[in-house]
């Protein structure tokens, strides 16, 4: 698969949500943490806790340690960061569209 078909992979569908990509654990965020703080615009998210994985299959986000956290749109990366509560403050100050 190649990159275009990769990102369009993880990109939200609907252009009035995100998609949250996460290198580490299942836990580290989840649409119940999501909801505590009344966050309702994230679509989809996929964990992956292996860093061979995403070197390998998604090298493009340059993710380099867990946790990672990286949202999209519907079209792009918008925000990336290796810290929980820097990810919640984003997604509760900023809504797509």
């Amino acid at each position: 698969m190649e990159r275009n078909e990769k990102m369009q992979n993880l990109v939200a569908e609907d252009e009035n949500k995100y998609a949250i990509f996460v290198a580490g654990k299942v836990d580290t965020i989840t649409f119940d943490l999501l909801e505590e703080h009344s966050i309702h615009h994230v679509q989809s998210m996929w964990h992956e806790e292996s860093l061979k994985f995403i070197r390998d299959e998604y090298d493009f986000l340059e993710i380099d340690r867990t946790p990672t956290f990286v949202v999209f749109d519907h079209e792009k990366i918008v925000f990336r960061t290796h810290n929980q509560d820097d990810l919640i403050e984003f997604l509760i100050d900023n809504k797509p569209n």
